[in-house]
This record gives C-alpha cells, structure tokens and sequence, in this order.
C-alpha cells in the first residue's frame, strides 16, 4: 500500500461539508449523532491528479460551453482496454450526467410504454425504481440465496422473459448490494438466454474497477458474442469518488439503438456531461491508479477486519465481498424486520442502507448494507460499536 497516499487522502469527518452522507443524517434518520456507512460515496479525497485539474481549470476561469475532450474519450477508450480487456470504439460512445439518467434514456428510448423490463433483486433500488418512473412493466427475478453466497436463478430468469415478453434486462455488475463478481460462465448464460430472447441488456458496470485482488470484472459486452445487444453504463464517479461531478459513459456497439437514443436526448433537450467532470475523469483515467490501488487495498482491509470481527456472531450472516466497497448482512437470527432499524441506529449508533430498499415496496427485510469505503480507523470504530450492540443483544 502507499502509505503516503492513504494517510493524505483520508476523510474522518465531513460534517459541515454539505454531503449528503453526514450532513443528511437528520433528514433520513432524525438524528446527527450516527455513524454514517450508508451513501454510496467514498471518505477518500478524490486523486491528487483530479484535484489538481480542477483547481488549473478554475484558475483559468472560463466555463462557458465545452465539448467532450478528446483527452476525455481517449482516456476511457484506454483505461477499458488496459483494466478490462474491453476494446471500445469511439463511435460507440455517448456521454451523460449520470448512470441512473442514463438508463432511463435508454428505457425510453428502446422500449414503448408498458413493455416488460426485468431487473434481478435485492439490487440498487433506481435500477428497478427506473422501470416503473418510465411506464414500464417491471418483471423480477430474485437471486438464489445459500449461507450468504447469491447466484443468478437462470430458469426463472428464462421463464419469465418467455412469459412476459421482457424487451429489456437491466444487470449490475459487479453486483451492488450482495457484492457479486460474476464469473465467464454466469455471464454467458445471461447472454445466451437474452440472444435467445432478443432482449436487450443494459449493464450497470459503475463499480467495474472495485474488485478484490483475487476476482476479475469482465465486460459483459465481451463476452457470449451478443456485443451489440448489449449497452454498458459506467462511470468514474465510483472508482474515484467523483459522483458530484456527474459525469457517465454509455457504450453502445448497435448503431440503430445510437440513433434511437439520441433522437430521444434531442427530443428532450438533454445535455451531455459538465466541464468539471470531463476534466476530473480525464486526470483520474490518467493519472489514478495508484490512488485506486491505495484505496483497494484499504477497502479489502476494512472488509478482512469484518469478517474478523463478526467471526465469534454465528447467527450474522455474511456475504462474501467479490467486488464493490458495499458489503451485505443479514441480521434475520438476531433482530425481526421490526426490530432492525431500533438496533442500528438505537443499539449500535450506526447509519446504513436497510435492505427493504434493494426489493419493490413492502418487503420486510433483515439485511444491511455497509460502506467500507473509508479509512480503517472509521471502520474499527463502526465495528466496536456494532459488536457491542451484538453482545448485548444475544
């Protein structure tokens, strides 16, 4: 690890700061006296190279109309090939404020109103939540489930889209929350079902470079021979904690569907990304290695140091964490759905992600999910306090 750049870039408290993460407590948990580990946004300052672009180009002091880089393309097309083997063209590439926004602009953009699209739950709630805020019919297949590990259920997957005609599968990986990377073979049979099908897949890829050392994020694009039935969406925003610059890659292969997207922005006047986030994720597909390995490393360590700690807790069960900063616990032998939200924020004095919100309205739920993307003394201190709520409780 670099010590030099953990120890400069290390975030203990950013109250006062207006995140949304610290300074949002009291809107979403009525109180400012928890420990934050839910939003899904670093206590990292973002890489030295990052920083120092945005502070020349605010020296500079023009920020009138600006057209996407291209330092900007060229450090995306080169960051895919030489971290995941991804040959991107540039002509494939479209650009948005967001991953969220844009696959919205796809739903609507590719399918017609009350066509069904199918996500694949417990997974990040704007996923599925995109599918009903577009007049879709939203379709759900639920992962497999043994002693924390999820797998994909490729039968009911198959069976529904027969059954309900889906024109579109939205897919995250790595998977946010469970942590999933999955592996060559799962994401070939996905391919396979959906080429069968003629569905389209869009891929939620954001957290592609937040793997451990001993996993590989592979493009789904790449794999199966269904490139241009597949449109990747992705971003720097996870893997340099850019999300406030809001700035998205889509990496669409079928030109029919680039003409079907950006006939549906120009309709709505939509825009492409701002200056700031061009040139932040310019300087970090650049220049940031370094800072992403430092900040792996970290991140897998908070995650050994959980592991550790809830060893002596049979009854917590545990997912393992492929990939993402963003681990996942089930609480159900210790607390009811009641009960939950009393026992991290009451007991243990934690803020986190519950995980009723990863399925559709009103399922009861004993997940959490936690944030481990800050520096360990944080973590050591969430997990002294979680512990503790534990051993009083059983």
């Amino acid at each position: 690890m670099n010590q030099k750049i953990a120890e400069e870039i290390a975030l203990y408290d950013r109250y006062a700061t207006d995140s949304e993460k610290w300074d949002g407590l009291e809107s979403v948990f009525g109180k400012t006296n928890l420990l934050p580990l839910w939003v899904a946004d670093m206590d990292f300052r973002s890489p030295l190279a990052v920083r120092e672009a945005l502070q020349t180009a605010a020296k500079n002091g023009v920020f009138g109309y600006m057209i996407p880089p291209k330092a900007y393309v060229e450090s995306f097309i080169r960051w895919e090939k030489e971290r995941h083997s991804y040959a991107v063209k540039e002509d494939w590439l479209r650009t948005t404020d967001s991953v969220v926004s844009g696959i919205h602009q796809l739903i609507f953009a590719l399918t017609g109103e009350g066509d069904g699209i199918m996500a694949i739950t417990p997974v990040y709630r704007p996923l599925f939540g995109a599918i009903e805020k577009t007049g879709r019919t939203p379709v759900i297949s639920e992962l497999s489930e043994e002693k924390g590990r999820y797998r994909l259920n490729f039968d009911d997957i198959e069976k529904k889209i027969t059954a309900n005609h889906i024109k579109m599968l939205l897919f995250c990986s790595p998977h946010n929350p469970v942590g999933r990377v999955w592996r060559e073979e799962e994401l070939t049979k996905i391919v396979e079902i959906c080429k069968n099908h003629n569905v389209i897949i869009v891929s939620d890829e954001i957290h592609q470079d937040i793997v451990a050392k001993d996993q590989r994020h592979i493009p789904l694009a790449t794999v199966g021979g269904y490139g241009e039935g597949v449109i990747t969406v992705t971003s720097a925003s996870k893997s340099f904690n850019l999300a406030g610059l809001k700035n998205a890659f889509l990496v669409i292969e079928d030109p029919l569907f680039r003409q079907k997207h950006g006939d549906f922005c120009a309709k709505m006047g939509l825009h492409e990304g701002n200056t700031f986030g061009y040139l932040a994720a310019t300087a970090a597909y650049t220049e940031g290695q370094d800072w992403l390995d430092t900040v792996l490393e970290i991140i897998y360590r908070n995650d050994a140091l959980l592991q550790e700690a809830l060893h002596p807790f049979a009854d917590v069960t545990l997912s393992p964490l492929e990939g993402t900063y963003l681990t996942w616990l089930d609480l159900k032998n210790i607390v009811s759905p009641g009960e939950l939200r009393y026992f991290m924020e009451k007991e243990a004095g934690l803020a986190v992600n519950y995980g009723s919100w990863f399925f559709p309205e009103g399922r009861e739920d004993t997940h959490i999910r936690l944030n481990l993307a800050a520096p360990t003394a944080t973590i050591e201190k969430a997990l002294a306090k979680l512990t503790a709520a534990l051993v009083r409780h059983v």
